[in-house]
């Protein structure tokens, strides 16, 4: 499999093993199969760094869930602040891997903004995105209030 041609998908372990961001970057925008988008943003949370940061806030809106879920992780290890308004509006997406995904990643970010969103997601309907919201604002030291 190539890293990146015309004979297939890329090759997003070999990306990530030459720590190629550029080429992950451009794997995440791969429309033709939601595994490699989805491989690719994982990898971009662990080497990417900055530069990752806002191809992963548009993979917040991709058409797959499973895409969508592997970049709110991502965000989660990279820490970046221009992440929690888009992470916001996903603790509204319909799938709740994508609610909790947010929620969890919203701790991670460490910023104030996300309390009040946080604390809506304390009566989400599902019982996994409650959890991670509650984490989350313990994690914001404001779990008492």
């Amino acid at each position: 499999m190539p890293l990146f041609g015309r004979d297939g998908p890329p090759d997003v372990e070999q990306l990530q093993r030459r720590q190629n961001v550029g080429g992950l970057i451009k794997a995440l925008r791969y429309q033709q199969d939601f595994a490699v988008r989805s491989a690719a943003a994982q990898a971009l949370g662990q080497l990417g760094g900055a530069r990752a940061v806002e191809p992963l806030l548009e993979a917040l809106g991709d058409p797959s869930a499973f895409v969508r879920e592997a970049a709110a992780q991502a965000l989660t290890r990279l820490n970046d602040t221009r992440a929690v308004e888009p992470l916001v509006t996903a603790l509204t997406h319909a799938d709740p891997r994508v609610r909790e995904a947010a929620a969890e990643a919203l701790g991670h970010v460490g910023d104030t903004r996300a309390i009040a969103p946080l604390r809506k997601s304390l009566l989400d309907g599902d019982v996994d995105v409650r959890a991670a919201a509650a984490l989350a604002l313990a994690r914001l030291n404001d779990g008492r209030r």
